[in-house]
C-alpha cells in the first residue's frame, strides 16, 4: 500500500517554509500546498462514488487524501462495497496512527535481509510487510500472526491463522484501530457493548478494544441492535469508521484542522528566469475573526521550472496546490470561490493536506433549534431557534454564534422541509418520521427551505465557541453560571457526568436572552437550557436560555427497571418511564439507576414539551432522608409551637431488639414538617393526639437532619387492646397479591400491614407496595384481641439474601502504578469465615473513589507508590474492592481470628468514637469461630479498639471508625487469640 510514500512526500515535498506562528491580531497565517497535489487529485478522482451520500463520499475523498486509503487502483475506481481484507485494515489503521515512514523503513529492510532470488519487486507489497512487522510490535498481531503475515506462499497457512487476503471482520478492524491509534482497552462491568445482541460473537480478547472504539464513537452498532462482530467491512464503511476518528487521527500525526469562511480569492502572475509564476492566495476568516491564507502557485516556462529530458524545454508544472473536495468531487484550489465555508486539514510542517467545502454563505444557512412538531402532510416542520451559526457542527463554529434577538419577532417558525431531506440522529442517518418534539437540531436551509437536520449534543467538552447545557446554577451575586450535560453525558463515556463552571465580572457586559426575549443575567434559572457564546480566553460573550426544563422535588413511591413513580410536592403522583438516557446522580456522581430505592427524596428535572413530559435526570438526596432509626416509647404530649413530642421509656430497634437508648427519663423530639401521624389505622393530627393519644405507646420513625438532630418522620400508635409479639426475623414470602398481608419463613401465620406501619427498606420510609417476596426483614408485629389477626406496627427490611457488594482481599503489593492500579503478587480472598488463598497475581484500579489508610491515618493516593523512602513494595494489605475497583487499600495487620458481638459503650463512659487512635467499644454476647471444629462458641465480653488503619464496611460501603455506634452487631477479624483487643476488619451486619 502506497500509504506510507505519499504521507513521506506528503512532509518531504512542500514548497516553502513552516507556517506563521498563530494569528494574532490582523496578522494571518499562511500555509502552503504541496508539489504532488496534481498526482494526488488524479489518484483520489474515483469513477463509482457517485451513488453515495455526501457524507460517506466526503470521508473517502478524505481518507484519499490524507494517504490513509489509497487504493492503487489504475482505472481510477475506489470499489466501495469492496471488503477489505486483513493487511489492508492493518496498513490502513497503522497509517491512521502515523506509522507509515516507519513501516515503510521497516518492509526494505525485511526486503533487504532476504536472498535476492526471494526479494520482492512491488513496492506495494514491501510495504505491506512493514506494516505486518509494525502490527507485531505494538502486539496487534501475535508471533505466530505475524510468521503467517510474511509467508510468501499464503496457502502454506496453518489453519484458522492469519491470512493476507482474508476478509477482515468488524471486530478485528475495531481491534487494530484502538491500538493504532493509542486507544486504552476498556476493562469494566458497565460496558456498552453488553447491550449488543451478539455479545457472545465478540471474541473476549477483542471486546475492550470494541468497548473502546465504541465509546470514543469511532464505531457504532447496526440498526438491529447488533454490533456485527464477524461482519465483513467495505472500503466505503472503513472511510467512515476513519471520519469518525478524525479527531484521534490528526492528534497521532501532528495534524490540525481550522474551518472559516473563505473572504478573498487572489490571483498574480509574475516573471522569474525567462518564466511565469502564477500564484493564487486564499484568505480565510474563522469564527473568532482571525485571519488564515492558503497560498498555491504554478511555475511555467524555463524560470524555475523542470526541463523535459526529450526537448531539453522548460514545460509547466504546478508547484504546490492542494486538493479541494467541492460539490461531490475533488479539484484543486483553483474551486474556491468568495463565501465559500470550508474546513481544512495542515500537516505538521504547514503544508495544506485537504480542504472540504461545506456550504457557500449566499445560498446556504443554518440555525440551531428546538423542534417543535414535524407535519409530514404539508411537508412543514415547526421550531423555536436558539441561534443562527456559520457552520452545522457546534464543534467548528468557534466563536461565530448569532444569538439574534430579532428572533423575539417570531419566536415560532415553520419551514418547509425538503422531500429528500437528510436527518441524523445521534451520528446516525434517519428518516423524517424518526424526528421527536423537543429534540435539538441543527438545520440546513437553503432557499427556505430545510435540506438537512441533525441532532446535536451539548457543547460541554469544547475548550471555546458555544457551550450548552442545563443549568445547574447561576449566582450573580458571585459572577458564575455552572452547566451540567442535557443528554446523560453520552458524548463522554469515561466522565459521563460533568459540572462546568463560567465567570462574569458584569452582569450587563454581554448579550442575554431568556426565552428568546432580552434579559439580564439575573433572568436565567436553574433548570433552563442555556447556551453561552465564549471567547477564546473563555470569557463570557453572550446567553441564550430557554425554560423547557422544570426541577421538582418529590419522593420515589416504586421503582422497577421498566418505569418510577414518583410523587410530588402538593400530593400527586406522576408514573414516568426508567429509559437509559435518564441521567441519575447521588452524591454530584452519576450512579446507575439501580440506586435507586423506594423511599429516596429526590429532585427531578423534566423537560416540558408540548407533546409530553420527559425525566432527564434525577438527583437523589442523599442520606439525609434515610431513617436512622425507629423508636418506641409512651407518648406524653405533643407541642405544636415548638414541633416537639414528649416521651418517655424510649428504646431503640437493634437488628430485631429493643434497646434502651442512652436518654434517660422524659425525652423531646423533634418533628419533620412532613411528619404524618396514625392512630387506630387513620391519619391524625397533633391536636388529636393530645386529646385521645397521651400515655399510649407508639413507634416512631426518625431520621438527622443538616445539623445530625434526629426529627420524627412517622409516628403509629399501637392499639389499647393489642398485644406486641416477639420481633420476627426471616424472609418474606407469600405476599399476597393486592398487598396487605404477607407470610414469613419462621412463621405459620400470616403478618397484616397499612398505610400506619412503619416500612423502612433500605433506610428509607416506604409504602407497602415496596414490600417484595425475598425481602429479608424484622417485623414488630401486634395481636389484636379482636381478631386475632397480626397486625405489623414496625417493618425494617435490609438487603436480600445473598447480596454481596463488595470483596475482601490480603496479598504483597508487587507492582504499584501511581493513581492508577495496584498489583498483589498473590492474595487470599475472605468468604466468611475462612481467607481462601490463590497463588496468583491480582490488579485493582485505582479511582478518586478509592482510599488508602494506615495506622497513621490516610494516605493521598498519589503517595501510595512503589518507590522512594516510603515505598509500599512488598507491603502487606487488606484491599476492599468493588469487581475490580479498589475502595480501600489499608495496612493494617493481619487478621486471622473471627468474633461476632454487639458493640456497647465501654466500661466507664461513651465510646470514644474517632478520638486519638480511633474508637473503644466492650464487645458484648461475643463469640469466636474455631476454625479446626468450624463452630462458633461464647466469649466473654471484650474490650475492642478499632484503629484508624481498620477495615470498616458498613451498609455495603466503606466506613469510618466514627461511623461506629453502640449498638451495631458486628463481625471482626483480630490478630490472634491472645491479642483481644485489636480488630483489624469490621463487617457491621444487616
Amino acid at each position: 500500500m502506497a500509504a506510507a510514500v505519499c504521507a513521506a512526500l506528503a512532509l518531504s515535498c512542500v514548497g516553502g517554509s513552516a507556517p506563521s506562528a498563530a494569528p494574532s491580531g490582523n496578522d494571518a497565517a499562511v500555509y502552503r500546498g504541496i508539489a504532488q497535489a496534481e498526482g494526488m487529485l488524479r489518484n483520489i478522482s474515483y469513477t463509482d462514488v457517485g451513488g453515495l451520500s455526501e457524507s460517506v463520499r466526503q470521508a473517502i475523498y478524505q481518507a484519499g487524501a490524507l494517504s490513509i486509503i489509497d487504493r492503487q487502483n489504475p482505472s481510477v475506481a475506489f470499489e466501495p462495497q469492496r471488503a477489505m481484507t486483513r493487511m489492508q485494515a492493518l496498513s490502513v489503521c497503522l497509517a491512521a496512527g502515523g506509522y507509515s515512514a516507519e513501516a515503510q523503513m521497516a518492509g526494505e529492510a525485511l526486503n533487504a535481509a532476504r536472498p535476492p532470488a526471494q526479494r520482492k519487486a512491488e513496492a506495494v507489497a514491501v510495504w505491506e510487510d512493514g506494516y505486518a512487522k509494525i502490527a507485531g510490535d505494538l502486539r496487534i498481531l501475535t508471533k505466530e500472526e505475524l510468521d503467517d503475515a510474511l509467508l510468501a506462499d499464503q496457502t502454506a497457512v496453518r489453519e484458522g491463522g492469519f491470512l493476507r487476503d482474508a476478509s477482515v471482520s468488524k471486530q478485528e478492524l475495531a481491534r487494530y484501530l484502538a491500538i493504532s491509534l493509542g486507544l486504552a482497552p476498556y476493562y469494566g462491568r458497565d460496558m456498552v457493548i453488553s447491550s449488543f445482541s451478539d455479545l457472545r460473537r465478540i471474541k473476549p480478547e477483542y471486546a475492550p478494544y470494541v468497548e473502546a472504539v465504541v465509546r470514543e464513537r469511532i464505531m457504532r452498532g447496526t440498526a438491529g441492535g447488533a454490533f456485527g462482530a464477524d461482519n465483513a467491512i467495505a472500503f466505503s464503511q472503513a472511510a467512515v469508521v476513519l471520519k469518525n476518528a478524525e479527531a484521534l487521527i490528526l492528534s497521532r500525526n501532528g495534524w490540525k484542522a481550522h474551518t472559516g469562511i473563505v473572504g478573498s480569492v487572489t490571483n498574480a502572475r509574475s516573471a522569474v528566469g525567462g518564466g511565469y509564476v502564477s500564484s493564487r492566495s486564499v484568505s480565510v476568516t474563522d469564527g473568532f475573526g482571525d485571519l488564515h491564507r492558503l497560498t498555491s502557485r504554478t511555475v511555467t516556462g524555463s524560470g524555475g521550472g523542470a526541463l523535459s529530458e526529450e526537448t531539453g524545454e522548460g514545460e509547466p508544472y504546478r508547484d504546490n496546490d492542494y486538493v479541494v473536495y467541492k460539490n461531490q468531487k475533488a479539484g484543486l484550489s483553483e474551486t474556491l470561490r468568495e463565501g465559500d465555508r470550508i474546513s481544512f486539514i495542515v500537516g505538521a510542517a504547514g503544508e495544506v493536506l485537504f480542504v472540504s467545502v461545506i456550504s457557500n454563505v449566499n445560498d446556504t444557512r443554518y440555525l440551531a433549534a428546538k423542534l417543535n412538531f414535524v407535519d409530514a402532510q404539508a411537508g412543514e416542520m415547526g421550531v423555536s431557534p436558539y441561534f443562527r451559526l456559520d457552520l452545522p457542527d457546534l464543534s467548528l463554529v468557534g466563536g461565530s454564534v448569532d444569538f439574534g434577538s430579532t428572533f423575539a419577532e417570531n419566536v415560532h417558525q415553520t419551514y418547509a422541509y425538503d422531500p429528500k431531506v437528510q436527518v441524523t440522529i445521534d451520528g446516525a442517518g434517519a428518516g423524517v418520521h424518526a424526528l421527536r418534539a423537543g429534540m435539538n437540531l441543527i438545520l440546513t436551509i437553503s432557499g427556505n427551505k430545510v435540506v438537512a437536520a441533525r441532532t446535536f449534543e451539548d457543547g460541554l467538552n469544547r475548550e471555546y465557541g458555544v457551550v450548552t447545557g442545563i443549568v445547574e446554577e447561576n449566582n450573580t451575586a458571585l459572577g458564575y453560571i455552572t452547566l451540567y450535560n442535557a443528554n446523560g453525558g453520552s458524548e463522554d463515556w469515561d466522565r459521563p457526568y460533568r459540572l462546568r463552571t463560567y465567570t462574569y465580572s458584569r452582569t450587563d457586559g454581554f448579550e442575554v436572552l431568556r426565552n428568546y426575549y432580552r434579559g439580564d443575567m439575573g433572568d436565567v434559572l436553574a433548570g433552563d437550557t442555556a447556551f453561552i457564546k465564549l471567547g477564546k480566553d473563555g470569557s463570557i460573550l453572550g446567553v441564550s436560555a430557554v425554560d423547557n426544563y422544570v426541577s421538582r422535588y418529590g419522593e420515589v413511591k416504586s421503582v422497577s427497571r421498566s418505569e418510577i413513580v414518583i410523587g410530588f410536592e402538593g400530593g400527586f403522583q406522576q408514573i414516568f418511564p426508567l429509559t437509559p438516557d435518564i441521567l441519575v446522580v447521588s452524591e454530584k456522581c452519576v450512579v446507575d439507576a439501580g440506586a435507586l430505592r423506594d423511599g429516596d427524596r429526590v429532585k427531578v428535572l423534566l423537560q416540558r414539551t408540548e407533546a409530553y413530559d420527559a425525566i432527564r435526570e434525577i438527583t437523589i438526596e442523599g442520606s439525609r432522608h434515610h431513617v436512622t432509626s425507629v423508636y418506641k416509647g409512651t407518648v406524653l404530649s405533643g407541642e405544636k409551637v415548638s414541633g416537639r413530642i414528649v416521651t418517655q421509656n424510649l428504646r431503640r430497634l437493634v437488628k430485631g431488639d429493643w434497646t434502651l437508648t442512652d436518654q434517660k427519663g422524659v425525652t423531646d423530639l423533634r418533628m419533620a414538617e412532613s411528619c404524618r401521624i396514625y392512630a387506630d389505622g387513620r391519619l391524625v393530627s397533633l391536636e388529636t393526639v393530645n386529646k385521645y393519644y397521651v400515655r399510649r405507646e407508639a413507634y416512631m420513625a426518625v431520621e438527622r437532619d443538616y445539623g445530625g438532630e434526629e426529627r420524627i418522620v412517622m409516628v403509629s400508635f399501637r392499639g389499647r387492646l393489642e398485644t406486641e409479639d416477639y420481633v420476627y426475623d426471616g424472609e418474606v414470602r407469600n405476599l399476597s397479591a393486592g398487598g396487605g398481608e404477607f407470610g414469613m419463613s419462621r412463621l405459620d401465620h400470616k403478618v397484616g400491614f397499612d398505610e400506619s406501619s412503619i416500612i423502612v427498606k433500605d433506610n428509607r420510609l416506604v409504602l407497602g407496595s415496596s414490600i417484595r417476596n425475598g425481602d429479608v426483614a424484622y417485623v414488630v408485629a401486634n395481636m389484636s384481641h379482636a381478631t386475632m389477626g397480626y397486625m405489623a406496627g414496625v417493618i425494617e427490611i435490609g438487603g436480600r439474601t445473598g447480596d454481596v457488594p463488595f470483596q475482601i482481599y490480603r496479598g504483597r503489593v508487587s507492582a504499584i502504578n501511581v493513581a492508577r492500579s495496584v498489583t498483589l503478587a498473590s492474595f487470599s480472598q475472605y468468604v466468611e469465615p475462612r481467607w481462601e488463598f490463590a497463588n496468583t497475581p491480582k490488579t485493582f484500579t485505582i479511582t478518586d473513589r478509592t482510599r488508602v489508610v494506615t495506622d497513621e491515618g490516610v494516605v493521598s493516593v498519589r503517595d501510595f507508590r512503589g518507590f522512594g523512602p516510603d515505598s509500599y513494595l512488598n507491603s502487606t494489605v487488606y484491599v476492599i474492592s468493588n469487581d475490580v475497583e479498589a475502595l480501600l487499600i489499608s495496612t493494617a495487620p493481619y487478621g486471622a481470628f473471627n468474633l461476632r458481638g454487639v458493640l456497647a459503650a465501654p466500661e466507664g463512659g461513651a465510646a470514644a468514637a474517632g478520638q486519638g487512635d480511633g474508637a473503644s467499644f466492650l464487645l458484648r454476647e461475643a463469640t469466636r469461630y474455631l476454625p479446626v471444629d468450624r463452630v462458633w462458641v461464647a466469649v466473654r465480653d471484650v474490650e475492642v479498639t478499632v484503629g484508624l488503619g481498620c477495615v470498616i464496611i458498613r451498609n455495603g460501603a466503606v466506613a469510618t471508625p466514627d461511623e461506629l455506634e453502640p449498638g451495631d452487631r458486628i463481625l471482626a477479624l483480630r490478630g490472634d487469640e491472645t491479642d483481644e483487643s485489636a480488630l483489624y476488619v469490621v463487617i457491621v451486619e444487616g
